[in-house]
């Protein structure tokens, strides 16, 4: 498997594994996790599907990811 989509699953993991609880408010409902979890993960994401930006956008990467 490509080293970078190890990084993203890792990062995934890492996200999912460090979540910390719920916040509800007039908004919705929210997952928390550490923010330095997510940064990796949105690095990861990034770094795998050579993105434009650092930043993690769905109409960018899923064509990629669907590619795969």
């Amino acid at each position: 498997m490509n080293e970078r989509i190890k990084a993203v699953l890792i990062a995934a993991l890492d996200v999912a594994d460090g979540r910390r609880g719920d916040v509800s408010t007039e908004d919705g409902d929210f997952a928390t996790c550490s923010v330095e979890n997510m940064i990796e993960l949105e690095t990861a994401f990034c770094a795998a599907f050579d993105t434009e930006t650092d930043d993690v956008i769905a109409s960018e990467i899923l064509p990629k990811i669907q590619a795969l």
